[in-house]
């Protein structure tokens, strides 16, 4: 029988900075709100969203028998992006200076499992990398690798705010590790440093935020508020933040800046070619060349 000693034990030997373990046996909370978020319209055109928020708010739904959630947490901060994205004409948000998360991190997370399998011919497991129709900041709540912030975002108390999320779900009930206090208090930097005002306590209005106009939005028309020189994301939210205010800078290589950003940084996107190369293996492609071309533009003044 699987434990969770062993399974947070592997986890850390496996590269993994964060890892906690979620009980699914109770329901998730803020069912209402995230349904009148939706029927508000708040999620803009993110369609999937609405079409699949019955298996974001029951596990269950997405893999039978569902029990516990693993959650792990991969940093992604970068002590040369930082650096970059001082003297940047177009800020890029961090987690796009280095590889596209998504492949890197679902390949980490398959090689730990397979270490877990073979003493557990019988578990039935699903692994969930952003894409997969699970609640992640929730379940890492529960799963105690922070806690939910003012800014929406799971912050750990001592690593910040900086790192991706990785969940797998397992139809084998593990001891869960326990959550963490709420820690923002009465602060709300976040909120009053939000140049489109997208954020109220704990609650993002997503047609207002800079990261999705510049990436998500797929509606016509120009955006209707500061951009603040962002064109892929944003991460102002974050660097205002007190707990990111002592840097925790990532250890895997993927994750380090990509110098090939650096013209994009600039202000330069000549044409499809210049996008290629500087999208290539990069989280940047979500957005696309039109859209990222656009956003370049608006930051010029062109």
């Amino acid at each position: 029988m699987l434990s969770a000693d062993t399974v947070l034990q592997m986890a850390a030997r496996h590269g993994f900075d964060l890892a906690g373990i979620a009980d699914l046996r109770e329901p998730l909370p803020h069912k209402d709100y995230n349904k009148e978020w939706i029927t508000s319209g708040q999620h803009g055109s993110m369609q999937y969203l609405a079409r699949t928020l019955r298996e974001r708010l029951d596990p269950g739904l997405y893999l039978k028998d569902a029990r516990s959630a693993v959650v792990l947490g991969v940093l992604y901060r970068s002590e040369r992006m930082d650096q970059a994205l001082e003297e940047a004409v177009c800020k890029v948000a961090r987690y796009a200076g280095g590889r596209d998360y998504h492949k890197i991190l679902k390949k980490k997370a398959y090689r730990y499992l397979a270490e877990l399998l073979p003493g557990n011919p019988t578990l039935k497991f699903r692994i969930c990398v952003d894409t997969a129709p699970v609640a992640e900041k929730l379940l890492a709540a529960r799963a105690g690798l922070g806690f939910q912030g003012k800014n929406t975002l799971v912050i750990h108390p001592g690593k910040g705010s900086y790192f991706f999320l990785v969940v797998i779900l397992l139809d084998q009930q593990l001891q869960p590790t326990p959550p963490v206090a709420d820690g923002c208090g009465q602060c709300r930097r976040c909120i009053d440093a939000c140049p489109t005002r997208a954020l109220k306590p704990y609650q993002l209005d997503a047609r207002r935020c800079i990261s999705y106009r510049t990436i998500e939005d797929r509606t016509p028309g120009e955006f209707d508020g500061s951009s603040a020189g962002w064109v892929f994301g944003c991460d102002i939210c974050q660097e205002v933040c007190p707990y990111n205010r002592k840097p925790v800078y990532a250890t895997h290589p993927a994750f380090q800046f990509r110098e090939r950003l650096l013209p994009l940084m600039e202000g330069y996107l000549e044409d499809e070619n210049v996008y290629e190369y500087t999208a290539t293996g990069s989280a940047l492609r979500r957005a696309g060349y039109e859209k990222l071309k656009s956003s370049v533009e608006v930051v010029r003044g062109s």
